[in-house]
């Protein structure tokens, strides 16, 4: 709310009702609101959810998920026919946007998926989310073409990518044994790391 023109939120697996059902996002609305109540705020929060976006497209050069890529994905526009209100998570591209990951130990297309993406569309990075990464952030095969930045407080910590306007990449880590810095604000600039460019 501070930054609306500089912090966007992107949708994952878990703004989906059946994620959020089943790990416990619907318990905790019951049983912080009561059943009723908490069931209704749990419905309300889903239909928000329907409308995140499940991608965005940082100054035309770094494109941004949750998941990863799939060999369905040809180019942006198809993320752009992507329908707004997706309210089931499992329809093709929309599946692997929410829950793909990619592994360097992977033959075939899911190797080379994401060089050949980046060339076809005239982008130089995908940084995607959903798996944990003990540095907070971390490149496939040490390349600089993928980034999975993940940020889960109660996990390994809080995981920012900032993007400056020269499209160089920081990574800010606040480690959840510093509670008292994440308190007042400050994070620990762990790695500043040219991304884009040389």
């Amino acid at each position: 709310m501070k930054y609306p023109s500089r912090v966007h939120l992107l949708r994952g697996n878990h703004e989906t009702r059946t994620v959020s059902s089943e790990y416990g996002f619907y318990a905790e609305c019951r049983r912080r609101l009561g059943g009723e109540e908490g069931t209704r705020v749990w419905k309300a929060f889903n239909d928000c959810f329907d409308y995140m976006p499940l991608t965005a497209t940082v100054a035309g050069s770094i494109v941004c998920m949750h998941g990863g890529l799939s060999e369905e994905l040809r180019g942006v526009a198809q993320l752009r026919d992507i329908l707004m209100d997706v309210r089931s998570e499992e329809q093709g591209l929309t599946t692997y946007l929410l829950w793909a990951d990619p592994h360097s130990a992977t033959t075939g297309w899911r190797e080379n998926t994401v060089r050949s993406f980046l060339q076809r569309n005239r982008l130089q990075l995908v940084c995607r989310a959903h798996e944990a990464s003990r540095e907070g952030y971390e490149f496939l095969n040490g390349e600089r073409t993928l980034v999975t930045v993940f940020s889960a407080p109660n996990y390994m910590g809080l995981d920012v990518m900032d993007v400056a306007g020269d499209l160089n990449c920081k990574f800010w880590i606040m480690r959840p044994d510093n509670r008292q810095r994440e308190a007042d604000g400050e994070g620990a600039l762990e790695d500043d790391v040219t991304v884009i460019g040389d």
